[in-house]
C-alpha cells in the first residue's frame, strides 16, 4: 500500500469516526437532573444552559433546560418542549409541534403546519407559512400568523391576547384584541 493510499485511508477512517461520534451525541445517555417527557415522548437532544441548540434534518425530540434557551428544530418533523426559562424557539421546515411552556417565550414555528403551545408567560409566536395552530397559555401572547389559514386561540383565561391572523382568512378565538381574522 503506498503513502497515497494509506493516507485516503486513514481520512475515511477518521470521517467515519467523527460522523459515529456525532451520531451519538444527539441520543444522551446521560441526560440532565430535570429530564422529563416531551409531548409524551422521550427527548433524542437535550439542551445545554446558556448553549445554543440546534436538531437534525431529521425528526428530533428537543428538551430545552430550567433556563432560558435558543433552541432551532431545523428541518424535519419536530416536537420541542422549551421548559422554563425565557425561550428563543425556531422550528424551522416541517410539521412541528412545540410547547413554549413557562417563561416569557419568542416562538417562530418556521415552514410548515405547525402546532404551538404556550405556557405561563407573556409569549410572542409567529406562526410561518403553512396551516399553523397556536394555543396560548396563561398571560398576555402575542400570536402572528402568516400566509395559510391558521387558528390563533387566546386560551380560557382572561388576559390580554393579540392575534394577528395575516392575508388568509384565519380563527381567533378567545383573544382580546384581533386584526386581520
Amino acid at each position: 500500500m503506498n503513502t497515497r493510499t494509506r493516507l485516503a485511508a486513514l481520512t475515511a477512517a477518521m470521517a467515519l469516526s467523527t460522523l459515529a461520534t456525532t451520531a451519538t451525541a444527539t441520543a444522551d445517555d446521560n441526560p440532565p437532573p430535570w429530564a422529563q417527557l416531551c409531548g409524551g415522548l422521550v427527548p433524542t437532544i437535550f439542551a445545554q444552559p446558556g448553549v445554543a441548540t440546534t436538531g437534525t434534518n431529521l425528526p428530533d425530540v428537543i428538551e430545552g433546560t430550567p433556563f432560558p434557551d435558543v433552541i432551532y428544530g431545523a428541518q424535519g418533523n419536530d416536537v420541542i418542549c422549551g421548559l422554563d426559562g425565557d425561550d428563543v424557539i425556531y422550528g424551522g421546515p416541517g410539521d412541528d409541534l412545540i410547547y413554549a411552556q413557562d417563561g416569557d417565550d419568542n416562538v417562530d414555528s418556521g415552514i410548515g403546519n405547525d402546532t404551538v403551545i404556550g405556557g405561563y408567560g407573556n409569549d410572542n409566536v409567529r406562526a410561518g407559512d403553512g396551516e399553523d395552530t397556536v394555543l396560548g397559555g396563561p398571560g398576555n401572547d402575542d400570536m402572528r400568523g402568516e400566509t395559510g389559514p391558521d387558528t390563533l386561540d387566546g386560551g380560557p383565561h382572561t388576559t390580554q391576547d393579540r392575534a394577528d391572523g395575516g392575508p388568509q382568512p384565519d380563527s381567533c378565538p378567545n383573544s382580546e384584541v384581533v386584526v386581520d381574522c
